[in-house]
């Protein structure tokens, strides 16, 4: 088979779009280091301890929709997350 360059630069963009695809079957890899902030954000900002702020957090609306690829709440900075969070939070109590 011979490849000429637009068609080894069409490959190789469609394998790169390929290779970063975020969708429900990997969505999860991403999880770990937004709730990492979410955490400390809580603890700081309401002295929540790492059992509260885990269970705050798993237990929102806000952790549907990240864990959702869907949504694109992965693409949310951990800034965004969590005001979106304490807006959930006031709405609670």
């Amino acid at each position: 088979m011979k490849v000429y360059h637009g068609s080894l630069l069409k490959l190789l963009e469609e394998s790169r779009n390929n290779m970063f695809q975020i969708d429900q079957n990997n969505v999860h890899l991403l999880l770990p280091g937004k709730i990492s902030w979410l955490v400390e954000y809580l603890h700081d900002d309401y002295g929540y301890t790492l059992k509260e702020s885990l269970d705050h957090i798993y237990h929102s609306t806000l952790y549907k929709k990240l864990s959702t690829a869907d949504t694109h709440y992965w693409q949310l900075s951990p800034v965004d997350l969590y005001d979106e969070l304490k807006r959930e939070r006031v709405n609670l109590y």
